[in-house]
């Protein structure tokens, strides 16, 4: 457990790769659901209720994706450690940023007082980290530069604003 944490922490600071993490496909499912719980807590912690199936929407689309850009490259094989720490990255940024959301509560367009400010700070911090690390992740399980991985995470942030964009005109 301790050498897992251990690859965990050095995935964070982008010191190992995907392939570095346990092929273990029961955790990515048990990862997934768990991450479905955390996207509904940090809706809820925001006054905003979302269907249990958006949230197994945005896993799906996470592992999804991942699985198509393997599929691409023929890489394959490295599916379940990709999304493993695709996951396991995941949750670690929205267990840290859920306090902050929570103090933080629900935020209406226009009220921007320094509570917002000040919290606002680290949430953007904690965002551009795992904007970087799932660039790195998605890097090494591709073998790509790291632009090509800053760019396929920026397309699929953007497929996925346009998804959930057109679900909620549903």
């Amino acid at each position: 457990m301790t050498e897992l944490i251990s690859r965990i922490r050095q995935l964070l600071r982008l010191r190992c790769g995907p392939q570095d993490m346990p092929y273990r496909p029961v955790w990515v499912m048990g990862l997934g659901v768990a991450l479905m719980i955390l996207i509904l807590a940090g809706a809820w912690a925001q006054t905003q209720t979302i269907p249990v199936s958006l949230a197994l929407l945005l896993v799906g689309y996470e592992a999804g994706m991942a699985w198509l850009l393997l599929r691409l490259r023929q890489q394959t094989v490295r599916w379940v450690q990709t999304v493993l720490a695709l996951f396991v990255t995941s949750l670690v940024f929205n267990m840290l940023a859920l306090p902050l959301i929570l103090i933080l509560g629900p935020v209406t367009p226009g009220q921007a007082d320094s509570r917002v400010l000040l919290l606002s700070v680290p949430l953007l911090v904690m965002a551009f980290w795992k904007f970087l690390v799932k660039a790195h992740i998605f890097r090494q399980a591709l073998e790509i530069p790291f632009a090509a991985g800053v760019l396929i995470v920026l397309l699929l942030g953007l497929g996925r604003m346009v998804m959930v964009h057109y679900l909620a005109l549903l």
